[in-house]
């Protein structure tokens, strides 16, 4: 059970998409063949919490992924969105009650974050994108004592890359 845990955790913590799930390696420790599904099997079958978690993670991580029309986005994501946090809150498993509570607080800006602008959701990811490259800047120089360098310097990296 430990190994299965300590060597296999990336079943249950990663995507089951990005997860090859057919293919048969022979495993040392158990000595024969085992799929990666066997082993996700295995590791469920001695911790049935264990897999109530995978299930609601996964339908957690099905929920972020999921595409609404234009019509019937608002009702959709609401009724999406409260299933899912009657799922987390009812769960046997204290860590999961957290996030029910943490989703039930920020339910609206859930709800704000699937508004698609040029069929892309709003994301803050690009704006911390350019303040890691500007930290990153100021890092590798070791600081700038004129400003106007900087200023220039920054403008140059930021642009230098389209």
């Amino acid at each position: 059970e430990y190994y299965l845990l300590k060597q296999h955790k990336f079943l249950i913590l990663s995507s089951s998409s990005n997860i090859e799930w057919t293919i048969r390696n022979f495993d040392k420790k158990l000595k024969y063949y085992i799929s990666n599904k066997a082993k996700l099997d295995l590791i469920f079958e001695f911790c049935p919490l264990i897999q109530n978690c995978y299930k609601i993670k996964e339908r957690y991580l099905e929920f972020n992924t999921m595409r609404f029309t234009k019509e019937d986005r608002d009702l959709k994501i609401r009724s999406e969105l409260t299933e899912l946090v009657s799922i987390f809150k009812k769960s046997e498993y204290r860590g999961f009650k957290n996030v029910g509570s943490t989703l039930s607080r920020n339910y609206e800006y859930i709800i704000n974050s699937f508004t698609r602008i040029n069929n892309l959701r709003l994301s803050n990811g690009p704006i911390e994108a350019r303040n890691a490259k500007l930290k990153m800047l100021l890092k590798t120089s070791g600081g700038y004592r004129n400003f106007d360098n900087f200023k220039l310097r920054a403008l140059y990296v930021m642009n230098s890359e389209k």
